[in-house]
């Protein structure tokens, strides 16, 4: 089922022995979401190393791609804003999709998360 997101496919059913497996220090994120950027972005600040899984080709592909243009933020900024950085003061109370577009691309380069696009976990 389509729908999730710009570049999901249908992926064919792998016998797991067949699989590619991979192991990881540390924890696994999957999704770049705001969700999964704030939990990397707590992780790192703290000195543990993660690695962020994203299967479309971006970040936030959801607000990029399956939103309407003219959407705001249902919420004061104050209570949608990620940890450990504000929204910029010069943002109105409630922030279009364009700026919290920006603002989780500024969220990612302050961080330095650099998460690994097209990847897709089948089993965990």
């Amino acid at each position: 089922m389509d729908g999730f997101g710009v570049g999901y496919k249908k992926l064919p059913k792998v016998p797991i022995m067949e699989r590619k497996i991979v192991f990881v220090e540390g924890p696994l994120i999957v999704g770049a979401g705001p969700g999964g950027l704030a939990t990397a972005a707590c992780l790192k600040k703290n000195g543990i190393p993660s690695v962020i899984l994203e299967r479309a080709n971006c970040i936030t592909s959801l607000w990029k791609f399956k939103t309407y243009d003219r959407l705001h933020l249902h919420l004061p900024k104050e209570f949608c804003q990620l940890p450990h950085m504000p929204f910029p003061e010069s943002y109105p109370t409630y922030p279009s999709k364009n700026q919290f577009n920006l603002y989780l691309e500024d969220y990612v380069e302050a961080f330095g998360l650099k998460p690994k696009f097209n990847e897709t976990v089948m089993d965990a």
